[in-house]
């Protein structure tokens, strides 16, 4: 690059002494200055313009940083991490933040690996902690005393309240709503309408989807899905590949797992056994509702 700048240079010098010599006085004086009045302009238009790295950035990136600054107030959580309280820069409409508002705690404006973490119209509230590689997206909110942190992602319009702790790779999107007590973590995800509330606990790669509902003291784990207007409730579990669906609901210490299918219109509470198959649950002095009547007994749903 340095070898094309300077030949330019001597190539323009020559292309001056060409131009003026018809007109040249002959004073030396004149010619050096033609000269270089000549090659400098030459050289300056050469040079490269300083990059600038942050507008790269923002052209390749799918979200623009977040509308907030860092206060001076901190303070270390009980994981160690150092937080920082935020404030508005402007007005945040959609969730009805005006410029100066303050809001929750973050780990720094940057992750660990580069990016932002707070990005587009996203914002923490409260008390609530973000940090880690933790990052939150589009319209979403963190607010109340939720602890969102590890590779957790939240984005859409979802919202994560209460106390409700998000982590490791688990993932809030769409409309969901996080809130009570409620634990979102290892690989799951919660998505769409779905609502989890309570002390309930969404773990493994377990999906709640749909408008789905999750409350109380139960549990969906491994591979397990929720979707549809189900809602498990009480101190069920759904473990294993099973999956609730339709207008199922699954309440009292119910046990749903293997590859168990529970849908339609079906209510179902007990002690659920092995199933023999994966189509069929035995539920030994359980109730269960259908849109056929009620019964008690060895249910088969």
């Amino acid at each position: 690059m340095r070898r094309n700048v300077t030949s330019a240079a001597f190539l323009a010098s020559d292309l001056a002494h060409t131009m003026d010599s018809p007109t040249d006085s002959g004073d030396p004086s004149d010619s050096d200055e033609t000269s270089d009045s000549t090659v400098l302009p030459t050289t300056s238009s050469a040079s490269p313009p300083e990059p600038n790295l942050s507008a790269d950035l923002n052209a390749h990136s799918p979200h623009r940083p977040g509308s907030y600054e860092l206060t001076g107030e901190s303070k270390t959580n009980f994981q160690g991490a150092v937080l920082r309280r935020i404030r508005a820069t402007k007005d945040i409409p959609v969730q009805d933040v005006l410029r100066g508002d303050t809001g929750g705690w973050v780990a720094g404006k940057t992750l660990p690996t580069g990016g932002p973490r707070v990005t587009d119209s996203a914002w923490v509230s409260g008390n609530a902690e973000l940090f880690g590689n933790a990052h939150i997206s589009d319209n979403a909110e963190i607010g109340g005393g939720a602890l969102v942190s590890g590779n957790a992602a939240i984005s859409g319009d979802a919202t994560v309240a209460g106390h409700a702790l998000v982590n490791n790779n688990s993932e809030v999107s769409d409309s969901a709503d996080v809130r009570g007590v409620a634990s979102i973590s290892e690989n799951a995800n919660v998505n769409e309408n779905a609502r989890v509330s309570g002390y309930a606990r969404i773990f493994g790669r377990a999906h709640v989807h749909g408008n789905a509902q999750v409350t109380e003291v139960t549990r969906v784990s491994d591979d397990a899905e929720v979707q549809g207007n189900a809602s498990v409730y009480g101190q069920a579990g759904i473990s294993g590949h099973a999956t609730v669906s339709g207008n199922a609901q699954i309440h009292g210490h119910a046990n749903v797992h293997d590859h168990s299918n529970i849908s339609g219109d079906t209510r179902l509470f007990g002690e659920v056994e092995e199933p023999r198959d994966p189509e069929t649950i035995t539920v030994p002095g359980a109730k269960t509702e259908t849109e056929t009547g009620t019964g008690t007994g060895p249910a088969v749903v």
